[in-house]
């Protein structure tokens, strides 16, 4: 216990004393603030550094081709649709796409390759599927796909449209959930027959 000389000594000694112990509760205070701050912040960086190393390891499943030669959907008329191969495109690889269509088909993958021809058709997005390739981009266009879906072998304009269009078909698959499936290379619609033809399926 202090001695004091008088009250006044006392008193001054006292008040020197609260002041003191709240200097010293508001260093702490103000040290635990810091702590805390010194916390968040390395807590922030954590997640932080987490949150990159969990983007860069981990990628949203994104929907691509399977392993099929490369084409380019040119145009579609209803149910039929047009796609572009490259000019050196080899029989080879024609086969391998034509029978890319019939596998992605059976395993009901087609919308990885292609839009769908009857969007919500009761029988599926894909019930009926007409595809023909073309390496020339003035041939694969909607007017000519149109023209020839809908000619008719009684209009001659038609038939010596069908004459001219079809050597420029590379290739053709065609799919109809009643049953029917085929796939071959080049073309033959009725009397037009490419020079190319033949039947893979």
């Amino acid at each position: 216990m202090a001695k004091f000389q008088n009250r006044e000594e006392y008193e001054k000694w006292k008040k020197a004393k609260v002041v003191g112990d709240q200097q010293t509760k508001a260093e702490a205070k103000s040290a635990r603030r810091s702590n805390r701050s010194v916390l968040l912040i390395a807590g922030s960086v954590v997640i932080v550094i987490l949150g990159i190393g969990i983007s860069f390891f981990y990628r949203a499943p994104v929907l691509q081709k399977p392993n099929t030669h490369p084409f380019k959907l040119a145009s579609q008329y209803n149910t039929t649709l047009s796609i572009l191969v490259s000019s050196d495109t080899t029989e080879e690889q024609l086969s391998a796409l034509i029978y890319s269509f019939k596998t992605a088909r059976e395993n009901n993958t087609l919308s990885k390759l292609i839009p769908p021809t009857t969007k919500g058709g009761a029988l599926g997005d894909y019930a009926i599927v007409w595809i023909f390739i073309f390496s020339e981009p003035e041939w694969a266009n909607r007017d000519k796909l149109q023209r020839f879906i809908d000619a008719s072998p009684k209009n001659p304009s038609d038939r010596e449209f069908n004459k001219e269009y079809v050597p420029h078909i590379k290739g053709e698959y065609y799919f109809a959930a009643s049953g029917s499936e085929y796939g071959n290379l080049g073309c033959r619609d009725e009397k037009d027959i490419s020079t190319s033809y033949r039947v893979l399926f």
